[in-house]
C-alpha cells in the first residue's frame, strides 16, 4: 500500500482483533501516526471481544473525545460479562444516552433476574416465570431468556394463552417463522385462544401483559421491583 491513512490503519486493526490477534492489533494501534475516535473505538471493541476488559477500560479512559459509540462499547462489554456495577457507573456518567445504551443496561439486568430465579431456594411457579417473560420483551438480545421463561411457564401451565402469544411474538421478532407457525398450529390443536380481558402493551420496549383480576405473588412482585429500580438513570 503506497500511502496509509487512518482508515486503512483502522481496518487492519479491526481485522487483527477479529482474528484474535489482539497483541498485534495493540502493537499496530501504538504505531498509528494518527488516530481518530473510530480508531480508539475499534481498539476498545477489539480488546473487549478478546476478553481483556481491564485493558479496554484503560484505553477507553485515554480516548481524547469519546462519542456515544465509545461509551456504548465499554458499557456493553461490562454488562455482557456480568460486571453490571461497573456498567452502571459508566451509564450514570454518560451524558448522551441512546436506545442502544438503555437496551444494553436492561438486557444486563434481565440476565441478572434470570440468575436470581435459577438460584431461588424454593420451587418457581408460573408467576415468577411470567414476571421474567414480561420484562424480556421481544428484543432479540433477550430472546434466549424469554424463550426459556415462556417454555418453563408452559410446562407449568400448558394452556397459558399469554405465554403462547408472547412466544409467538418472540419467534416472529427473531425471524423464526417456522417455529412461530408450528406454535400457532399447536395453539389451535390445544384450543388456546387469546384470553378475553387480556391486554398487551409495549412499554419502553417491553411486552407487558395485564389480565383482568390477575395478581402477582410476592416473589414475582419483588422481581419486578428489582428490575424497575435498576432500570432508571
Amino acid at each position: 500500500m503506497p500511502e496509509r491513512n487512518v482508515v486503512s490503519w483502522t481496518s487492519m486493526l479491526c481485522g487483527l482483533a477479529d482474528a484474535g490477534r489482539i497483541c498485534e492489533a495493540r502493537g499496530l494501534f501504538k504505531e498509528m501516526p494518527e488516530r481518530n475516535v473510530v480508531s480508539w473505538n475499534a481498539m476498545v471493541a477489539g480488546l473487549i471481544k478478546n476478553g481483556d476488559l481491564e485493558e479496554a477500560r484503560r484505553v477507553f479512559d485515554e480516548i481524547p473525545e469519546k462519542n456515544v459509540v465509545s461509551w456504548n462499547a465499554m458499557i456493553k462489554g461490562f454488562a455482557e460479562n456480568g460486571r453490571m456495577e461497573e456498567a452502571r457507573v459508566l451509564f450514570d456518567e454518560m451524558e448522551d444516552r441512546n436506545v442502544i445504551t438503555w437496551t444494553t443496561m436492561i438486557a444486563g439486568k434481565v440476565r441478572e433476574a434470570e440468575e436470581l430465579i435459577l438460584g431461588l431456594p424454593f420451587e418457581t411457579n408460573h408467576a415468577i416465570w411470567g414476571a421474567l417473560l414480561g420484562v424480556c420483551g421481544v428484543a432479540e438480545k433477550n430472546a434466549g431468556i424469554a424463550q426459556h421463561a415462556a417454555r418453563r411457564l408452559l410446562e407449568l401451565d400448558p394452556l397459558n394463552a399469554p405465554a403462547h402469544v408472547a412466544l409467538c411474538n418472540i419467534y416472529a421478532a427473531c425471524g423464526k417463522h417456522n417455529e412461530e407457525q408450528k406454535l400457532r398450529k399447536e395453539m389451535g390443536l390445544k384450543g388456546v385462544r387469546k384470553v378475553p380481558g387480556c391486554s398487551w402493551i409495549v412499554l419502553n420496549g417491553n411486552v407487558c401483559v395485564f389480565l383482568s383480576g390477575d395478581k402477582l405473588d410476592p416473589e414475582a412482585d419483588e422481581m419486578l421491583l428489582f428490575l424497575s429500580e435498576s432500570g432508571g438513570g
